[in-house]
């Protein structure tokens, strides 16, 4: 069956290895290349490739190209999706390094993606099933990405855009500095980034049924993968649904201590819901609020109704294992 790579133009490491990436793919002509610039043209290319019969995609592009490309499919006309890589193509690239089980370089991860779609690599480099997190609201298309963020991430990210991308600091420097600038701003009650969500959630964790509460949140962060970006894993909450949620009341107590645990999801005696932190598995949860919110990077305006969040699954490749590939970015 075909095999395919759709590859965003626009991204950052395609803007410097686009042509390698086309000279590679010329040497593997049973492989569809496909190039875009724009979201909008992902529905139409992916509906043209499941024509073609397309039983492996590789998505070549950063966290928010992944973001696009799963929800166009998974809302899409393909009864039996894909086998999906993601390809290191942009610049934090989260998304790429988690479900790949580990950093590899764009021209390295392609060359692994057409071994593994030809099958010529050992059995370990099956596809593994993911959960991803699907967004629901009423009137609106579902959303599909790997982490949800309200509050001080969608503050954060917007400082990275206006004030740290101008730095150029390399590869995921740029989102940790400003994630860290809007827990300085939080510890500081700086109003930009202080300030408390409003937020009513109804949710269920498997153990002790259907909950709802209140709460302002400075900072609210759900999601399906294993690390974030410089290897962060700020879930430390028990129960064994497929969402990961941390959240961080307005004036949480002793932040700047407490930081380092939160960011490695090591439970400390501060680190309580008494001192504004939280954090807990659901299978499932409802979030109404006036804020944007955040998916793989990218921001969604205040929505109209409430947001349901669940988890869906996909067989996804993990491209690092190939065995003799070389991990250099």
């Amino acid at each position: 069956m075909p095999i395919a790579v759709i590859s965003n133009l626009n991204s950052h490491r395609n803007q410097r290895l686009a042509g390698p990436v086309r000279a590679l793919l010329e040497t593997s002509p049973e492989v569809i290349h496909v190039e875009s610039r724009d979201p909008s043209e992902l529905p139409a290319l992916l509906d043209a490739l499941r024509r073609q019969g397309v039983s492996h995609l590789a998505v070549n592009g950063g966290d928010g190209t992944a973001q696009h490309t799963l929800t166009a499919l998974l809302n899409g006309a393909w009864p039996d999706p894909p086998t999906l890589a993601v390809l290191p193509g942009g610049t934090t690239n989260m998304t790429a390094h988690d479900l790949n089980g580990g950093k590899l370089g764009l021209l390295p991860a392609l060359r692994a993606f057409l071994a593994a779609a030809r099958r010529a690599t050992p059995p370990r480099l099956m596809p593994e099933t993911r959960r991803i997190i699907r967004v629901q609201c009423d009137g609106h298309d579902d959303q599909y990405g790997f982490c949800f963020g309200l509050g001080a991430i969608v503050r954060g990210i917007r400082y990275c855009h206006e004030r740290v991308y101008q730095m150029r600091l390399p590869n995921e420097l740029a989102p940790g500095a400003a994630m860290l600038r809007a827990f300085y701003g939080i510890a500081r009650r700086e109003p930009v980034f202080a300030e408390g969500l409003p937020v009513t959630l109804r949710y269920a964790d498997g153990e002790s049924g259907a909950q709802s509460e209140q709460l302002d949140t400075s900072f609210m962060c759900i999601s399906t993968l294993r690390r974030l970006f410089l290897g962060m894993t700020p879930f430390w909450g028990s129960g064994t649904g497929d969402l990961a949620m941390t959240i961080v009341r307005e004036k949480p107590e002793r932040l700047l201590r407490t930081l380092p645990a939160l960011l490695r999801g090591r439970p400390t005696r501060h680190l309580t819901t008494g001192n504004g932190y939280t954090s807990r598995r659901l299978d499932c949860l409802q979030i109404e609020s006036d804020g944007e919110y955040m998916l793989d990077g990218e921001v969604f305006p205040v929505a109209d109704s409430p947001l349901k969040l669940d988890a869906v699954t996909l067989p996804i490749l993990a491209l690092a294992t190939t065995p003799g590939e070389p991990s250099a970015r």
